[in-house]
C-alpha cells in the first residue's frame, strides 16, 4: 500500500511539473508575441535551466535575443539549437537567421553561402532568394573600381624612373632587370589576386542572373500548380 501510495504521489507531482512547465513555455511565447523580447528572452532562459538541450527553446531565446540585437548571444542559442535536433524545417529557419546576423555584421561572404545553403534545402523560400540578392548587389557596390588610370600612371612613372636609371647608370643591367622582374611578378600577382570579401564582381553577377531565372521559373510552377487547382476543382463540381 505504502508502494503504491508512494509511485501515486510521483506520478502526481510529475503531472504537476509537466503542467507549469507547459503553463511557463505558453507565458512566454506571449511575452515573445506581444514583443516584449527582454522578458521573453529570461522565460526562455529560465525554461531552459531544467531542459538545456531543447532544441525548440534554445531556438526561441535566440530569436528574443536576435530582436534585442544581442547577435553573439542568439548565435550561441541557434547553434545548440542545431547540435539537438533533427528537424529539417527547424535548421533551415536558424540558418536563414544566422545568415541575417552575418549580413548585419557586415560579413557578406559568410552571409551570402549561409542563404545559399537555405535555398540548397529549400528552392522555395523566397525571402532567403531576396535576401540573397540583396547580399550580393551590397557586394558588387563594394567592388573596388577598376585602376586603367592608377596603372597607366603607375606605368609612366615606372618608365619615367627606368630611364633615368639607364642614364645613370648602364654597367648593371643584369641586376637591375632581375629586380624588375621581380617588381612585374609582384605587380601581375596584386592584379591577379581574386577581391577578398569572396565573390569576384563577375561572379556576383551571374549568381545573381541564375537566381532570376531560378525566380522565374518558380512564378511559371506557381501558375501551373494554381492552374491545375482549379481545374481539379472545376472536375469535382
Amino acid at each position: 500500500m505504502k508502494n503504491y501510495l508512494l509511485f501515486y504521489i510521483i506520478l502526481t507531482l510529475t503531472g504537476v511539473v509537466s503542467a507549469q512547465t507547459g503553463l511557463a513555455r505558453r507565458q512566454a511565447d506571449q511575452l515573445y508575441d506581444r514583443g516584449d523580447n527582454f522578458h521573453a528572452m529570461e522565460a526562455y532562459k529560465n525554461l531552459l535551466n531544467d531542459n538545456p538541450n531543447d532544441p525548440e527553446l534554445n531556438y526561441n531565446a535566440g530569436n528574443a535575443l536576435y530582436r534585442l540585437e544581442q547577435y553573439d548571444e542568439a548565435i550561441k542559442f541557434y547553434q545548440r539549437a542545431l547540435e539537438n535536433t533533427s528537424d529539417a524545417d527547424l535548421k533551415n529557419k536558424i540558418a536563414y537567421n544566422m545568415a541575417n546576423i552575418q549580413y548585419k555584421q557586415k560579413k557578406l561572404k559568410e552571409s551570402i553561402e549561409g542563404y545559399k545553403n537555405v535555398l540548397r534545402k529549400n528552392p522555395d523560400d523566397a525571402d532567403a532568394r531576396k535576401n540573397l540578392e540583396y547580399a550580393l548587389k551590397q557586394m558588387q557596390m563594394q567592388q573596388p573600381p577598376p585602376q586603367k588610370n592608377q596603372d597607366k600612371n603607375q606605368s609612366k612613372q615606372e618608365k619615367k624612373e627606368q630611364d633615368q636609371k639607364n642614364q645613370d647608370d648602364q654597367n648593371q643591367p643584369q641586376d637591375e632587370n632581375k629586380e624588375e622582374q621581380q617588381n612585374d611578378e609582384q605587380q601581375n600577382k596584386k592584379k591577379s589576386d581574386p577581391n577578398k570579401s569572396g565573390l569576384t564582381k563577375k561572379e556576383a553577377e551571374k549568381l545573381l542572373d541564375a537566381l532570376k531565372n531560378q525566380e522565374k521559373d518558380y512564378q511559371k510552377k506557381k501558375i501551373k500548380d494554381k492552374a491545375k487547382s482549379d481545374s481539379e476543382t472545376e472536375k469535382d463540381w
